[in-house]
């Protein structure tokens, strides 16, 4: 049931998602040299390992109950992997060969969408937290040492605060909750990382900038001293407070 719920939901902002991606792929989200890549490599390498985890033991559940009439000599009496009722009957051959192999098939199914969406949302807010480590490094960087590019520290300030902006856009919190403690793990991370960028933006060198750069630095600081919470339907935040 918790399934077909998360593929309605899916299915229902399909549209949304794509245009989602389509934003991801724009130079704004992308790191811009070799050390903003290695800081965002280490939150892509978690999720990877969570993801390749979580399919593993996926398959190792599939496996263990397909093959446990088997494995406990069951299948002599046309036992199947899963009760169910069907309206005819199952034990009879062909049928008993046709239905086992059917809930196979099923399950396995019913296992790679549940893992794609679960590890979907995760994705996406393990993207979000990545954003905000880049913007954090953009903002400590805000003064280049080139003296030609001391007059655009107002522009990059700007286009800081449309990183931001966008940002705060890729919230997608519609999808149903089954493995809290995944989603809440990424959900904290998001949280937290966000947090950091009002304290980023104040370590930039803006003693030396002139009144204009201050002013729009004042208030993109007042301005992020909020951090970005993913609410699940609206009805809690994912964090690791609200899953202990």
């Amino acid at each position: 049931m918790m399934i077909a719920i998360k593929t309605y939901c899916l299915v229902k902002n399909m549209r949304k998602l794509k245009k989602l991606m389509i934003t991801l792929n724009s130079d704004l989200f992308q790191p811009k040299n070799v050390e903003q890549r290695n800081l965002v490599q280490p939150s892509l390498n978690l999720w990877k390992t969570i993801y390749n985890f979580f399919y593993f033991m996926a398959v190792a559940a599939i496996f263990f109950w397909s093959s446990f009439p088997i494995l406990d000599n069951s299948v002599k009496e046309h036992r199947l992997p899963f009760l169910a009722w069907y309206p005819y009957n199952f034990k009879k051959s062909p049928f008993y060969e046709v239905t086992y192999l059917y809930q196979i098939v099923s399950i396995g199914f019913l296992a790679i969408v549940n893992g794609n969406i679960d590890t979907l949302v995760a994705a996406l807010n393990m993207y979000t937290g990545t954003q905000f480590d880049i913007l954090c490094d953009d903002l400590r960087n805000l003064q280049s040492s080139d003296r030609d590019a001391l007059t655009d520290m107002n522009k990059r300030l700007v286009n800081c605060i449309m990183h931001h902006r966008e940002i705060l856009s890729l919230s997608y919190g519609n999808t149903v909750l089954v493995q809290i403690f995944m989603y809440c793990w990424f959900g904290n991370e998001v949280e937290v990382k966000s947090n950091k960028v009002s304290y980023a933006a104040f370590e930039s060198d803006w003693t030396s900038a002139s009144q204009d750069v201050k002013k729009n630095l004042l208030f993109f600081i007042v301005r992020t001293q909020k951090p970005l919470k993913i609410a699940a339907m609206n009805m809690f935040h994912l964090s690791l407070e609200n899953f202990v």
